[in-house]
């Protein structure tokens, strides 16, 4: 049987009668079908409409996920049908969730603030270490997903880059990105946690 991956996401928005605040839901569906998914979309929105309510235009959307042809982002991930093999490698498909684009560029945000200020050059490497783990382990939790390893890998190079020009100016020191390696090594003796797990 052909399976062809259709996707339905949707974001509508509802009014609370109390103080007119705007309320944003979001929800993604998968069908095997393209018309089930327009069955889906078509009773979706005649539901909203009996309670008054409406899809955002600009985020609903049908896509075609068959062999991996489209992907949407959803909560932080973005989500893609890809091949794989097992261990008998017989080829499957199954649904890749990584960290998108946009989680990706605040996770570099988040580590950032915490080099950003200049007063943080006072403090020693075990002091840096307590401040940066709560975070490191947060977003461990949240984004560690099966095949999510490869771009996680690339926030702890990051962590190590940033952590290497704050040690240089802390020492003083004309290069940026010099002595990388001892860096790494006295982060590790501090506790640094690693997003990779």
């Amino acid at each position: 049987m052909q399976c062809c991956k259709e996707a339905v996401r949707s974001a509508h928005s509802t009014k609370d009668c109390t103080d007119n605040k705007t309320v944003h839901r979001e929800g993604a569906q998968l069908y095997k079908r393209l018309s089930r998914a327009e069955e889906a979309l078509h009773a979706v929105k005649w539901i909203m409409g009996k309670l008054e309510l409406t899809l955002h235009s600009e985020k609903t959307r049908l896509g075609d996920m068959y062999f991996g042809k489209d992907s949407f982002d959803f909560f932080g991930f973005n989500n893609r049908f890809q091949r794989f093999r097992n261990k008998s490698w017989k080829w499957y498909w199954t649904l890749q969730q990584v960290p998108s684009q946009k989680a990706m560029k605040k996770m570099r945000a988040n580590i950032k603030e915490v080099f950003a200020s200049p007063i943080k050059l006072l403090l020693s490497v075990e002091e840096m270490v307590k401040l940066l783990n709560p975070k490191i382990i947060g977003m461990r939790n949240y984004y560690a997903r099966r095949f999510a390893r490869p771009w996680l890998w690339k926030i702890d190079k990051y962590i190590n880059f940033k952590f290497t020009r704050w040690y240089n100016r802390k020492k003083q020191r004309n290069y940026r990105l010099g002595n990388a390696a001892k860096v790494r090594e006295l982060t590790m003796q501090a506790g640094l946690a690693s997003i990779c797990g």
